[in-house]
Formats: C-alpha cells, structure tokens, sequence
C-alpha cells in the first residue's frame, strides 16, 4: 500500500469510528498511559478531563569514537478530554535537559521539545476472542523554535490491542509509525509487546519488550513497573529500562509520573 492511500485509509477509519460512539468507555477506575512504553486500547469516557505528568532520566552511552554520553531529563505531560464515549482528543507537551559529554565535547541545552495536539478512537471493545482496538494519531506542530524542536509538522499513527489472557493477566500490543512530516517519508516504527499482572486491586506490574526501528538500525530494549492506585481518579506509578543490544551503546532510564482525573458526569 503507498503512503498516500496509507493516510486515506487511516481517515476512512477515522470516520467510521466517529459514527460507532454509542457504547461507554467511562470506567469506575481511570485508565491512564502510564506507566510504561505501550498505551492501552480505550479512552478516558465522555466528559472526563485527564491530566497525566511524569519524570524521565536518561543515559545513553554510546560505542563510538568520541566516546560521547547523553544524559536527558524530560518532564512529560498530557491533558487529554473525552469528546465522546469513544472519542478523545488531546494535548502533549514535554520539557528536555540534556548534557552530551566526551572526549573534547561538551554541549548543554534545555528547552520545550513537544508540543503536540491529537486524539484517540476505540473501535472495538473486547469481547470473547475479541480483543479490544483502538486508533491514536499526534501531530507535533512546530510553534517554537529551538535545537530540541523540529521545525516541521511531524504526524505519528500508534494502534493498540488488548487482551484479558486470565482475571489478573493482561496482554497489550502497540505498533507506532513516526513520520518527520506529511510527506510521509523517513518513517521510524516502534513495536511494544506488554503483560500486565494486578497483584490486589490498588497495585499492579507489567514487564514489557519494544523494538525501534530508525534507519535500518534496530534497537531491542525492555522494562518494567508497577502502578498504585490512591484512590478510583489519582495514580502514581514508577518504570525502569534499558537496551539489549548493546553493541550499540549502553542506556537506561528511570520514570516516575502521577495522573488523575475530573469527571464531569
């Protein structure tokens, strides 16, 4: 399939979506995106306002001449509305520090480095065999200016499954597809295999593997976490990675975040 025929079949998709909103995706406890690589497969329910924040540190040390190492601090967020039952849209911003160290190389800069606006539809929800299925498309838009912020619209598609495998074990794949613009060309993907296991009714762990794919290079890395629910609207939960290959460089990195919500019922 071209890629012009990829977008317009991601836009009949789309629509078809928006005429199936009858049925509740509103649940007694929030479903949130954190922690972790994978996003779920529902959305928040109508008339919820959700507000999702978190802290990332990460080192990459790489295998080169120069012997350079990367150091970031992102401080992410994400508000994000139910329009309808199955439909939501959103807005994501993140914040970076970053330091490169190596031989005779110092570089420091710091500066907003997403901003974006999107949404999600669920256009199925499991049932049996069935799992559930959703749609999510972000588009960077490039309102500022700096070394850490492309300078183009940049869309990015992710579809989402997931699966209840028993009544404590669940199972959710994502696979995302990153363009650098509408053009549709120098695509990156990301593959995201989750399980995800509720030890009481407050607290849960999932352990998870995700491949990057960026210019032929591929990058396998795992990681791991667990999410504790204070009450049916506040989260907190905490996430701890790094890479397999590491023929490409050594990297880690540590997240801890909180989400809750307001409902509007």
């Amino acid at each position: 399939m071209s890629k012009k025929r990829l977008s317009k079949a991601l836009f009949v998709i789309v629509l078809f979506a928006v005429a199936k909103t009858s049925i509740g995706q509103f649940n007694e406890t929030i479903r949130t995106g954190r922690p972790g690589q994978s996003i779920g497969a529902y959305t928040i329910g109508e008339g919820v306002l959700q507000f999702q924040t978190g802290y990332n540190r990460n080192s990459v040390a790489e295998k080169s001449l120069f012997g350079l190492t990367t150091l970031e601090n992102t401080y992410d967020n994400v508000l994000r509305y139910g329009f309808l039952e199955r439909v939501e849209v959103s807005l994501g911003t993140a914040y970076l520090f970053r330091k490169i160290n190596g031989s005779g190389i110092k570089v420091e800069n710091s500066g907003l480095s997403k901003f974006s606006v999107g949404g999600r539809i669920n256009l199925i929800e499991e049932k049996n065999f069935l799992p559930a299925f959703c749609v999510q498309t972000n588009v960077s838009v490039p309102i500022f200016k700096n070394k850490l912020y492309s300078d183009l619209y940049a869309p990015k598609f992710l579809f989402s499954i997931v699966k209840g495998l028993t009544n404590n074990l669940s199972f959710n794949a994502n696979v995302i597809l990153i363009y650098e613009s509408f053009n549709f060309e120098n695509s990156s993907q990301r593959y995201i295999t989750n399980f995800g296991f509720a030890i009481t009714d407050n607290f849960s762990v999932f352990a998870e593997y995700y491949l990057d794919v960026v210019g032929g290079t591929y990058n396998h890395q795992v990681d791991g976490g667990g999410a504790l629910l204070i009450t049916d609207d506040f989260q907190i939960d905490f996430s701890a990675g790094k890479n397999l290959n590491t023929d490409l460089g050594n990297s880690w990195f540590f997240d801890t975040g909180f989400s809750f919500r307001f409902i509007n019922k």
